[in-house]
């Protein structure tokens, strides 16, 4: 993507030093929000809200509402239908 602006520029407009916008274009590491500081001034930070959660929502909110299996306990009385075996037995 070329956003035909240079390196100053884009600093200037994120507000981040020059250096930062160097190592974020070749892939090294900066904090995450000098990142989102440079996607926003590129214009594209909206694209962050598919990855970023909004932060009023609980985290379990995306998980699923469905009902959990839960396990099979045999009374002491009662024995599994089927003795479990290691599978070398003749």
């Amino acid at each position: 993507m070329s956003a035909q602006m240079t390196q100053d520029e884009l600093a200037n407009k994120a507000m981040v030093s020059v250096g930062t916008v160097s190592r974020f274009e070749r892939g090294e590491d900066i904090s995450l929000s000098k990142a989102v500081s440079i996607l926003c001034a590129l214009g594209i930070g909206k694209n962050l809200e598919g990855v970023i959660p909004d932060p009023e929502e609980r985290p379990s909110y995306h998980l699923s509402h469905e009902k959990t299996k839960k396990r099979v306990r045999h009374s002491k009385g009662e024995q599994a239908e089927t003795e479990w075996k290691w599978g070398d037995e003749r």
